[in-house]
């Protein structure tokens, strides 16, 4: 593809970092993929409630490397799943359509995920749409 670099000459980014703080999420996908190093990664992508996109990247690589470091990889992949409210053994793939809050710091121009917890906002109930004098099972 050739562009011609001089005709967005004018251009300016109308990117802005979000503000510090915490914003309700969903996870919608786990990325298994690699590093500009050559690593194994996973991508964690989380999109707000007004569509912003926003990632955590976990160094699955250590898991290998290093036990002490694989704990740090385990602890935060743990706080996420968590968050998630998920228990017991999970993938993180089970992460995903999962809703949360996430901390998010600037660094730079950037967003950055640094903490995770429950989502102080209640699911959403199910609820009757059986009609009136249905079967007790279809109410």
């Amino acid at each position: 593809m050739k562009i011609d670099i001089d005709e967005f000459a004018n251009e300016t980014s109308t990117f802005e970092p979000l503000p510090a703080g915490w914003y309700p999420v969903r996870v919608t996908d786990v990325e298994k993929t690699l590093s500009s190093k050559g690593d194994d990664i996973e991508i964690v992508h989380f999109t707000t409630e007004n569509g912003r996109r926003l990632r955590h990247y976990i160094a699955t690589y250590l898991e290998r490397s290093d036990p002490k470091k694989f704990e740090t990889v385990e602890k935060i992949a743990g706080q996420i799943g968590k968050a998630c409210g998920l228990t017991g053994q999970v993938e993180t793939k089970d992460f995903i359509g999962r809703s949360l809050e996430v901390r998010v710091e600037i660094d730079g121009s950037y967003n950055k995920v640094k903490s995770f917890r429950r989502s102080v906002q209640s699911p959403p109930q199910a609820t009757n749409s059986a009609p009136k004098g249905a079967a007790p099972w279809a109410q």
